[in-house]
């Protein structure tokens, strides 16, 4: 008789695929059809970050503007050329006094400033936003004043 040994086989894996693989199987195990096994995983997926835009003017972030102050826009009847007027007031960060500017000047110069948000709160009926900047700078900003 040949002298037969029970060898095992292995199969040598890296962790995080083996990981990946007991994943799947407790998904699968877990679900017993599309509608199961889409409820499996919106109910085990991570929660995503809520990311927002600042608005920043000159290296400072743009905390609200008020309601146009001049809001002229009129087309010249001779030469067909529109003609506008429209200066809103900005409350910038770091600055006592709100600072008057032409809108198209604003809409023009104005920086998106990428921030998390870490805290949503409903005072008065409106949205107050907490957010982070990747800075690590915090404001407390109505949610109509983010982009």
């Amino acid at each position: 008789m040949e002298n037969q040994t029970n060898e095992q086989k292995t199969i040598t894996l890296p962790e995080d695929k083996f990981k990946q693989l007991l994943d799947r199987i407790q998904r699968l195990e877990a679900a017993a059809n599309k509608a199961q096994l889409s409820r499996y995983d919106s109910l085990h997926t991570e929660v995503k970050r809520k990311l927002v835009n600042l608005l920043t003017i000159d290296g400072k972030v743009v905390l609200s503007w008020d309601t146009m102050n001049k809001n002229l826009v009129e087309k010249n009847p001779l030469t067909g050329v529109w003609h506008e007027d429209q200066v809103t007031t900005l409350h910038l960060e770091g600055e006592e006094k709100p600072v008057e500017m032409q809108y198209v000047i604003f809409t023009r110069r104005y920086q998106p400033l990428l921030a998390e948000v870490v805290n949503e709160n409903i005072i008065d009926g409106e949205t107050i936003l907490k957010v982070k900047t990747t800075e690590g700078k915090e404001y407390e900003i109505n949610a109509k004043f983010v982009n």
